[in-house]
């Protein structure tokens, strides 16, 4: 649509039909707005353990612990357009496409 940034006439053909392949009335049918959806999903769990002792003249301390994390994140586009108070509404016929996802764990001893 950049290439008909110069307008449309009255009767609705474009001010520059060499640059701009689309008559007023096309134009308004595309796309203006993308819809960007994310879904993030983080878990984490951990176990620690401690033992001290004390003697007369030390103290002894051992410990260890186990930490866990997993993570995922999706993003999607869907072609949209704007309505009249700048939402967004997307376009129910055009297929929610994914851009990029994620996904990892981690463990520590």
């Amino acid at each position: 649509m950049e290439d008909c940034e110069d307008g449309f006439n009255p009767d609705g053909s474009a001010v520059e039909p060499d640059d701009c392949g689309f008559t007023a009335a096309q134009g308004a049918a595309q796309h203006n707005a993308v819809l960007n959806r994310t879904h993030t999903r983080q878990t984490s769990a951990g176990l620690a353990l401690n033992l001290s002792r004390q003697t007369e003249h030390h103290q002894f301390a051992v410990g260890a612990s186990f930490d866990q994390s997993r993570v995922s994140f999706a993003q999607t586009r869907q072609d949209a357009w704007f309505d009249a108070g700048r939402g967004v509404q997307p376009d129910v016929l055009a297929a929610e496409v994914a851009s990029s996802s994620v996904t990892g764990n981690s463990q520590a001893f």
